[in-house]
């Protein structure tokens, strides 16, 4: 197995960010993950993966949740996280 190498695009808003990686992610052995850093903002059961499926269900987050051992429970610590006023400290 090779490794994999990971391109990341950054851009500013508008900026075509989108459009070059759905360019890019239109080739067979690649995988456009849109907005990556963003996945905690709402709900897992919420996503929907680029293939069309359920990020729950997706194959392939799936398997990368399996290998890097980020299970549901993780996005909901990072929401929390996120958002500091809805935290509350007993």
């Amino acid at each position: 197995m090779t490794t994999p190498k990971i391109t990341y695009i950054l851009g500013a808003g508008r900026s075509g960010s989108t459009v070059l990686e759905r360019l890019l992610s239109s080739a067979p052995d690649v995988v456009g993950v849109g907005e990556v850093a963003t996945l905690w903002r709402q709900p897992l059961s919420d996503l929907t993966c680029s293939c069309g499926a359920p990020a729950p269900e997706c194959a392939f987050w799936t398997d990368v949740r399996a290998k890097v051992g980020f299970q549901t429970v993780h996005f909901v610590i990072l929401q929390r996280l996120s958002n500091p006023s809805s935290v509350t400290v007993p």
